[in-house]
């Protein structure tokens, strides 16, 4: 569970974490806009040493609502 760096708005939003071990984790990102909880899923590649690989393609699982 993690929370985003910077403020939002026009900007990226950037997070921070760090990762227990190297393979592949799958990462859900929630926000709420308009009164609905949206979800979009992306997979992270994350080396042996915990620093992330290659990014992943801008959307790979969709979004859902909740």
């Amino acid at each position: 569970h993690v929370h985003p760096t910077g403020r939002g708005g026009t900007d990226p939003v950037a997070f921070a974490t760090e990762f227990p071990s190297g393979g592949r984790y799958r990462l859900f990102l929630q926000f709420k806009h308009d009164g609905r909880v949206h979800t979009a899923a992306f997979t992270r590649e994350v080396t042996r040493d915990g620093t992330p690989a290659v990014l992943p393609p801008a959307d790979e699982g969709g979004e859902h609502g909740h």
